[in-house]
């Protein structure tokens, strides 16, 4: 493998070295845009979570509204 390497040192990193560090580059971004997107989703969720249980709130409300504007 030395030798291919002192042979051809350009085509040795253009087609051996360059791929793996793109491949390395590419997975670290692949990982960072997953992680923010989990982080979103996470937010989204709560977010969600807290609507409903406002809205939940709301509606038991609705009964002592409805007779409040009755009178």
């Amino acid at each position: 493998m030395i030798e291919v390497i002192r042979a051809y040192p350009l085509l040795f990193v253009l087609l051996v070295v360059g791929p793996f560090v793109g491949g390395m580059v590419g997975t670290y971004l692949g990982y960072d845009n997953l992680s923010a997107r989990l982080q979103n989703e996470r937010q989204s969720d709560r977010i969600e979570r807290r609507a409903d249980g406002i809205s939940n709130e709301i509606s038991s409300l609705k009964p002592p509204l409805d007779t409040l504007r009755r009178y």
